[in-house]
């Protein structure tokens, strides 16, 4: 693989093994370098854990959570942590890498601060993201906790742009990611004024996706199957990676919300067949798998305390999926709908997956109500 300048700077103090704070913009090849390191990395004999804070990044960099490997699961803030035993994890692990990390939070910087210093050996590590793309859900910015600075992250800032070539498109991104809204008038003016027919689109809410998802349907031929989750009390659907209920066609496009051997949750593909009891996916990996109703633990609602087993298919439609799903990714051509944004870094999500202008869509106009950018990461920018 051929490297930048940034890159090749990076790469050499990866190698004399320190540990690094890898930041860029979205498309300065972040993960093109990840895949540098662990090319290295394993050429000396180091073992390697590729993690990311989503499903769809880790398997973006074909790895897994890092909830996962540190057995960081929900509610276990709550509890007594062993961090000896959580430690073990990492005894076959030489190099941690930790991909998306705007998305982890404070508490998970305790955690892994915690771990890695009751490792049986030393872990380099390897944390990689940009602050100004989607925050943790619940929680404050990982760099504001005060674990972080123990971590002894190096700070390599990539910023040449990879995935865009159009220096004005880049420039504009640019002004969009610092909440300056002098961005619109190009973004508008510069992008498709015609929807991408047969292209996935974007949104800032799961509600919005679903309109689009349900009228996609209505144009498939073939006979609905409904699929609707089995379960006891009362609960929220905020809380469920899954729907309660959801109508599938054979032809679908249909999103995985669970990890899997040859997929993960953000996974997409297409249904092939189904029944009542079963939806057989065929994803754009061709890896084919056949989902029957699996298990869901959630709060009840009706009695505080308590938990409920909900079981349903683990997929979803997804001819529309949201811009927290779309991180990570790229596409040629992507429909943006960007009037409800209400968390930072949003719209320079869902803009910065496309290539190019051109290949963007806006299904309504933006305005400046829907950019947004946290005061708290220019500071932490500022300070580096």
């Amino acid at each position: 693989m051929v490297l930048t300048n940034g890159q090749l700077s990076a790469l050499q103090l990866f190698c004399s093994g320190e540990n690094l704070l890898l930041l860029g913009d979205s498309g300065t090849g972040k993960s093109t370098l990840i895949s540098a390191f662990v090319q290295q990395a394993e050429q000396s004999g180091k073992r390697v854990a590729k993690t990311a804070s989503t499903g769809i990044a880790a398997q973006l960099i074909g790895g897994r959570t890092i909830h996962s490997l540190l057995r960081a699961y929900p509610g276990v803030r709550n509890e007594k942590i062993d961090y000896k035993e959580k430690a073990k994890n990492l005894d076959d692990v030489d190099v941690l890498i930790i991909d998306e990390i705007s998305m982890l939070g404070q508490f998970f910087v305790q955690y892994l601060h915690n771990c890695l210093n009751c490792a049986s050996h030393h872990v380099q590590l390897v944390m990689s993201g940009d602050f100004f793309q989607l925050p943790p859900v619940k929680d404050e910015y990982a760099f504001l906790s005060p674990y972080w600075k123990l971590l002894n992250l190096i700070p390599c800032i990539l910023t040449e742009v990879i995935r865009q070539k159009d220096a004005e498109f880049i420039r504009n991104i640019n002004l969009l990611k610092y909440g300056n809204d002098q961005c619109i008038e190009y973004l508008l003016s510069h992008s498709n004024p015609v929807r991408l027919v047969d292209q996935i689109s974007i949104c800032a809410t799961k509600k919005d996706a679903d309109l689009i998802n349900y009228a996609a349907m209505e144009k498939l031929t073939g006979n609905p199957v409904q699929y609707i989750a089995d379960y006891e009390g009362v609960i929220s659907d905020a809380d469920l990676q899954v729907e309660t209920s959801m109508i599938l066609k054979v032809g679908m496009r249909v999103m995985s919300v669970v990890n899997g051997i040859g997929y993960s949750n953000g996974s997409l593909g297409t249904v092939v067949s189904l029944d009542q009891s079963y939806v057989e996916v065929l994803f754009d990996n061709n890896w084919k798998v056949c989902f029957g109703k699996r298990n869901f633990t959630v709060d009840r609602r009706d009695i505080p305390g308590k938990t409920t087993d909900v079981w349903q298919i683990p997929i979803r439609p997804a001819y529309a999926i949201t811009i927290h799903k779309s991180q990570g990714q790229t596409f040629q051509y992507v429909n943006i709908d960007g009037t409800r944004c209400w968390a930072p870094g949003q719209l320079y999500v869902a803009v910065s997956r496309a290539r190019k202008i051109e290949g963007i869509h806006f299904l309504t106009p933006i305005k400046h109500c829907n950019i947004k950018t946290d005061p708290a990461v220019i500071r932490f920018y500022e300070q580096l």
